[in-house]
């Protein structure tokens, strides 16, 4: 093992593009509450669709680039990265926001349960990627997840939902996704981890979108209003697909344990895109948190990780 410390010009570059990444997955939680409003599509569909639209991306860029095929070998992190990222996750997240009681606010409360995420992708990173963050980066870590756990008790009225059980299986699938994905972001550029995992899922999605009128009922009409297909198209374009490209390699270059950190900050730029798009109110309970958490993110990265 090799260790990875904040001043190497790797990890920089990892955590930049960790960032980058961040950013691009920020409007995943409200845009999908919204695409399910919008376009009166269940959580299957909305999940389905995003789907369709990367799994035609993906084979737009692999055929581009003539990319060969993975090395048998890989498949299996491949159907980790295909189960838990392209699948788990956006079908868990999507019940997850529709499953809260009408008392509660569904897309923040979910948007702050996922703020364990970066804790649990650590922990996966740790066991699957022999990742060694020493015990100071478990004590920042542990402090920023529990500054956001916290937080989502104060925003839920520390009521217990439904809705949480759907988020923590979705925390979980998203853990060994990223983990997985990193892994394989050594052996494979990482935008092609990402579009051959999307591919992966094709022989299951297709069809069970031709399904969907018969699983769901008819497509309403207004799923293909233009609000309606901009949002599913961020989804499957930005979420499910390009996002990646940045952030698998950001974990790989970083370290896996490292660059999660940098997903504390998700949770809080999730409520701004939640403030924007579905009129949600921003307290300054939640500004002052961001800073606080911001500022455990700059304390974790300067924390030594052994990565494997």
């Amino acid at each position: 093992m090799s260790a990875a410390f904040p001043s190497s010009a790797p990890v920089r570059t990892g955590l930049l593009l960790g960032t980058l990444g961040v950013v691009l997955f920020s409007l995943t939680l409200p845009v999908t509450r919204l695409s399910i409003l919008l376009s009166g599509l269940s959580p299957l569909g909305v999940t389905l669709i995003r789907l369709d639209v990367a799994i035609v991306l993906a084979a737009v860029f692999l055929a581009a680039a003539r990319a060969r095929l993975p090395d048998p070998a890989l498949l299996r992190d491949l159907l980790a990265v295909a189960g838990g990222a392209v699948i788990g996750f956006p079908l868990f997240m999507a019940y997850g926001v529709t499953l809260f009681p009408a008392d509660q606010s569904p897309a923040s409360h979910a948007i702050v349960v996922n703020g364990l995420l970066p804790f649990a992708t650590a922990v996966a990173a740790t066991v699957l990627c022999g990742d060694r963050p020493s015990p100071g980066f478990w004590l920042v870590a542990l402090a920023g997840s529990g500054c956001v756990v916290g937080y989502a008790l104060t925003l839920g009225g520390g009521a217990f939902s439904v809705g949480d059980l759907a988020m923590a299986a979705a925390v979980l699938s998203a853990a060994t996704g990223y983990a997985c994905g990193s892994r394989l972001s050594r052996r494979l550029p990482s935008w092609q981890v990402i579009c051959w995992a999307v591919l992966l899922c094709a022989p299951v999605a297709l069809p069970l979108t031709l399904a969907l009128p018969w699983i769901d009922g008819p497509i309403p009409a207004q799923a293909w209003s233009l609000p309606s297909v901009t949002s599913l198209l961020y989804l499957g374009a930005i979420s499910q697909l390009i996002g990646f490209f940045a952030w698998y390699r950001g974990l790989s270059l970083g370290g896996t344990a490292r660059v999660s950190q940098v997903q504390l900050l998700q949770p809080f730029l999730s409520l701004l895109g939640a403030a924007v798009l579905l009129n949600e109110v921003l307290t300054p309970l939640t500004l002052i948190m961001t800073v606080v958490v911001a500022t455990l993110v700059m304390i974790g990265k300067r924390m030594p990780v052994r990565v494997g």
